[in-house]
C-alpha cells in the first residue's frame, strides 16, 4: 500500500507534498503550524492541520470504489490543465521555491533561535562574542542545520539556511525568542 501523501498550504502558498509521517514530524517540531492547511486523497476540501488525524480517518473510511472513481474523474478533468500548467510552473518554480523557503524559515525563527542560543551556551560563547566572529557563526549555523528535522531538508538547503541565519543573526542572537534584540 502506498503511503499517504499530504498536500500542504500556508497562507495560500503551496508548500509541497510530503508523506504523512513527515508531516506529523514537522507539525510536532513546530515547522508546520496547526493553522496550515492540507489535503490528501479522499478528502473533499482542504482542512487545517489541527484536524489532521480526524480528517484522515474520515477520508480512509470512504470506500475504495468511490476513491477510484473520484481519482479517475479528477485525472481526466485535469489532464489537459496539467500540461498547460507544467510549462508555467517551470518558469515560476525558482521564485516560488525561494518564497516557500523564506516563509518556512521566517515562521521558524523562534525554533531556530532557541536551539542556536542553547548551542552557544553549550560552547561557552556569548551572543556578543559570536557576533564578532563571522567564521564561527558560519560553522555554528551549519551545525544547527544538521539538527533540523530531516523533512525540512526538502524545502531548505544548507546554504539557504546559513544565508538566512546570517541575514537574521541580530534577531537570532537576541535574548527573547522571535523578538529583535
Amino acid at each position: 500500500m502506498n503511503p499517504i501523501k499530504v498536500h500542504l498550504v500556508r497562507d495560500g502558498l503551496e508548500l509541497g507534498v510530503l508523506p504523512l509521517d513527515a508531516v506529523r514530524t514537522l507539525l510536532t517540531e513546530g515547522f508546520l503550524k496547526p493553522t496550515d492547511e492540507f489535503w490528501a486523497e479522499g478528502m473533499k476540501d482542504r482542512e487545517f492541520l489541527s484536524t489532521l488525524e480526524s480528517s484522515l480517518a474520515k477520508a480512509e473510511s470512504r470506500s475504495f470504489k468511490a476513491l477510484a472513481a473520484r481519482a479517475a474523474a479528477t485525472t481526466r478533468a485535469f489532464a489537459g490543465e496539467i500540461a498547460e500548467r507544467s510549462t508555467a510552473l517551470t518558469r515560476t518554480v525558482t521564485v516560488e521555491s525561494a518564497t516557500v523557503t523564506n516563509k518556512l524559515l521566517e515562521d521558524s525563527l523562534p525554533w531556530i533561535q532557541t536551539r542556536l542560543l542553547a548551542k552557544l551556551a553549550s560552547l561557552g560563547r556569548t551572543s556578543a562574542s559570536a557576533m564578532q566572529d563571522e567564521e564561527f557563526l558560519h560553522k555554528l549555523f551549519g551545525a544547527l542545520y544538521d539538527c533540523i528535522p530531516k523533512p525540512v531538508y526538502r524545502f531548505v538547503s544548507e546554504q539557504q539556511f546559513i544565508e538566512f541565519c546570517h541575514k537574521h543573526r541580530k534577531q537570532l542572537l537576541g535574548s527573547e525568542p522571535g523578538k529583535p534584540s
